[in-house]
C-alpha cells in the first residue's frame, strides 16, 4: 500500500484492508470528506466489500463528521453494491467522473460557506463624522418616525 493522497490499496487489497484504512483514516482529524473508488476484484468482491465498509462506516463514532462518497465500479458487477449504498444513505455514484464531480461540488459549497460567514472589508473610502452621527441619534429621524432616547 502506497502512503499517498490519494490513497491507493492496490487491486489485490481485500474487504479487510477496507475496513483497516478507513478505521484509521476516520480516527484521523486531517480530513473532513472521504471518496473511496473500489474496482471489482476476486480480493475484494463489490457487494461484500460494501456490505463491510457500510457497517464500519455505520458504527465508527467519527463518521457523521466525515462525509464519505462511493465509486463502485463495474455496470452489472456493482449494482448491488450501490444499492446497498442508496439504502444507507451513503452516496454512490456510476462512474469516478461522477464521484469527482459530487466531490468538487461539496469542496466548493463549504468554500463558499465559509466566505458567507466572514465579516466583508471596509471600503477605504468610508469617512465617518462621530459627532453628527451622535446628534443625529440624539435628534431622531421624526421623518421615517425613528426616535433614539438616550440618558
Amino acid at each position: 500500500m502506497a502512503i499517498s493522497n490519494p490513497l491507493d490499496l492496490r487491486d489485490d487489497a481485500s474487504s479487510e484492508h477496507y475496513i483497516k484504512t478507513l478505521d484509521i483514516l476516520l480516527h484521523s482529524q486531517d480530513f473532513d470528506a472521504l471518496m473511496v473508488i473500489h474496482s471489482p476484484s476476486a480480493a475484494a468482491p463489490a457487494t461484500e466489500s460494501a456490505q463491510v465498509l457500510i457497517e464500519a462506516v455505520k458504527h465508527h463514532p467519527r463518521s457523521k463528521y466525515v462525509s464519505l462518497l462511493t465509486n463502485w465500479c463495474g455496470e452489472h458487477s456493482s449494482q448491488e453494491a450501490r444499492r446497498l449504498f442508496s439504502e444507507a444513505g451513503l452516496p454512490t455514484y456510476r462512474t469516478p467522473e461522477g464521484t469527482i464531480t459530487a466531490f468538487m461540488h461539496m469542496v466548493e459549497y463549504r468554500r463558499n460557506q465559509k466566505q458567507l460567514r466572514e465579516t466583508p472589508a471596509l471600503p477605504s473610502n468610508l469617512t465617518s463624522n462621530t459627532a453628527e452621527a451622535h446628534l443625529l441619534l440624539q435628534t431622531g429621524d421624526c421623518r421615517r418616525g425613528y426616535v433614539a432616547r438616550y440618558p
